[in-house]
């Protein structure tokens, strides 16, 4: 980790020339698409997707596309966390409850329309934070069928995150290198100290209530985690089995070296395995959704 300076085009998301189009899109989230639901679509699942950190909600287009052409009615809400989707200073000064507000603000237009069937499904820091809100009873006004999690930003492979406090005031910015042209429409290339402090907060907030839970909860989740994950340790997923037990958590461990799998239009070295693991994913969650 070493200092770097601002630096972005017109086309990058750090850029006031670029939005996540999901934020203004009314028919990104069922709660703005359909004004009056029907008792159907009411009863209907409903997936409400929560990307990672420094991410946008393209993140979950790839998982979008492959599980509407097994289902051209399935219903999206796509959660744009706070502060990202938008330009540098935006995503420099949110905290990670301005992250999570966004979840909680859809759950809760949901509920009120009397959706009955949702499934929240969260990838990387979009799934610590799902997990957070879930253990300090924010999210118990609204009827979630079952979370599903990708990645779990629990415990960090590099532990260079621990140092960010001290760090910060030295090292106030980096950069991600060589991330191609999608990498910069669609992810922070710029890594704002304040913004990595946040992360680290969200982190140990999450392990202590992992580490804390007095039980109650009783949601099924479903996680998935790559054994080779260079970004979010697999053992996280093993944080959370052993704090919510074996009759809420159910683990599914494959072999990759790349973090949140179901997007793989920005991965390098993509494998013909890592896209047997990709088609295999879609068709067990499409599945776990219906």
């Amino acid at each position: 980790m070493y200092y770097q300076p601002v630096y972005f085009e017109d086309d990058w998301l750090e850029s006031e020339d670029t939005i996540d189009g999901a934020i203004s899109d009314l028919n990104a989230r069922i709660s703005t698409r359909i004004k009056d639901p029907t008792t159907q679509q009411q009863s209907q699942t409903v997936c409400v997707l929560v990307h990672g950190f420094s991410a946008s909600s393209f993140e979950f287009e790839a998982f979008k596309k492959s599980i509407l052409e097994k289902d051209s009615n399935a219903f999206f809400s796509s959660i744009v966390l706070g502060g990202h989707g938008r330009n540098y200073d935006a995503f420099k000064n949110a905290t990670y409850e301005d992250w999570l507000a966004p979840i909680v603000t859809e759950l809760t237009a949901l509920s009120s329309k009397g959706y009955t069937n949702i499934v929240l499904f969260g990838v990387s820091t979009g799934a610590s934070g799902i997990l957070h809100l879930a253990l300090n009873q924010k999210l118990n006004h609204v009827p979630i069928r079952q979370i599903i999690l990708m990645d779990p930003y629990v415990l960090p492979t590099n532990k260079t995150l621990y140092l960010v406090p001290w760090l910060k005031y030295v090292i106030t910015n980096t950069r991600l290198e060589d991330v191609g042209v999608l990498g910069t429409q669609y992810w922070y290339t710029n890594r704002p100290a304040q913004s990595l402090h946040e992360l680290l907060k969200l982190v140990k907030v999450t392990q202590s209530d992992l580490t804390n839970y007095s039980g109650g909860f009783k949601t099924p989740m479903h996680i998935y985690t790559a054994n080779g994950d260079p970004t979010a340790d697999t053992r996280g997923a093993d944080m959370i089995l052993n704090a919510l037990g074996a009759d809420v958590v159910n683990i599914n461990r494959y072999e990759s070296s790349h973090h949140v799998l179901i997007e793989p239009t920005s991965k390098k070295d993509w494998s013909a395995s890592d896209q047997r693991q990709y088609e295999h994913i879609i068709d067990e969650i499409f599945s776990l959704i219906q």
